[in-house]
Parts: C-alpha cells; structure tokens; sequence
C-alpha cells in the first residue's frame, strides 16, 4: 500500500491526502494511517467523530468530507480538524472564529 501511494504521489505531483474512512474501509483507520503517514500531506476522514477517533494517530492534517455544521465550526477548529464549509453559515462561524483570533 505504501508503494502504491508513493506511486501515485509522484504520479501526480502534487502532495497527496489519503481518505481514510469507515475505518480504513475495514482494514482499520490506525493501520492504514500509520502505514502511509510519510507519504501523505494529510488525511480526510468522513465526519468529526471519525477525525476525533484518529486525532493522535497522526501529525498530519485532518480534513472532514461531510459538510460540517455551524455549531461545531470553532470546536473542530480548537481541535486543528480542518471542517467542510459548505454553507454560508459554516463560512461566518469560521469567520467568527479566526476574527477571534487575529
């Protein structure tokens, strides 16, 4: 797998995200996610509980591909999980969030 991944990395040419959902799809997310750590630039899992249950597994950057609601927009963000803004109201919390912040 590991191979694999490198090949398509160099492939593209472009630094490449692993999904790494549903648990890895059965070969469990852990696994999957230490195996290919070195030859990723993040990971993107399927919603917040998937990401927050792989949270220390990896340095790298995790990303959500279900649309994230408003409400837990600074949550995920505290947390260093990258949310799926696909709505206005996703977008202003998230304003809100870094305006916050600097």
């Amino acid at each position: 797998m590991r191979g694999n991944v490198r090949r398509w990395r160099d492939h593209a040419g472009v630094p490449l995200w692993a999904v790494v959902k549903a648990d890895g799809y059965g070969w469990g997310a852990a696994r999957i996610m230490r195996l290919v750590e070195d030859e990723v630039a993040g990971f993107f899992l399927a919603d917040a509980d998937e990401a927050r249950a792989v949270r220390g597994i990896s340095s790298r950057p995790l990303a959500l591909l279900a649309a994230s609601d408003p409400g837990e927009i600074a949550e995920l963000l505290e947390e260093e999980i990258i949310p799926n803004v696909a709505s206005l109201d996703t977008l202003a919390a998230a304003d809100r969030w870094a305006r916050a912040r600097d």
